[in-house]
């Protein structure tokens, strides 16, 4: 996850942003779930913490901006920063997403 704040960071020093990058982030899964909902918290913390707060991502909770199956249509029509779910989430966009979700921990390697 450090990987990724840091591709985030490195992109706002490269475009030479001198203000926040500010994002607004789609959660597929309630915040006070303690299971998968406190993960997206953590990033968003994380991202704060390593951009040391040039970027602002603002969590939304499931549907307050987009239905949760949509997050990708979203995403990829632009009006949506970013988005927390599950690859089986968006199968309805493209039914490859299936392959990747359903295979517990992922594919075999050998």
């Amino acid at each position: 996850m450090e990987d990724t704040a840091g591709v985030l960071l490195a992109s706002t020093i490269l475009a030479g942003a001198q203000d926040k990058l500010r994002l607004n982030l789609q959660n597929a899964f309630p915040t006070a779930n303690p299971l998968v909902g406190t993960t997206s918290c953590d990033f968003v913390e994380r991202v704060r913490r390593v951009s040391n707060g040039a970027v602002e991502i603002r969590m939304h909770e499931p549907g307050a901006l987009v239905p949760a199956l949509e997050t990708l249509d979203a995403l990829s029509a632009g009006s949506l920063g970013m988005g927390w779910s599950v690859a089986t989430n968006q199968s309805g966009s493209d039914p490859t997403f299936n392959f990747f979700g359903s295979i517990p921990f992922g594919p075999g390697i050998g």
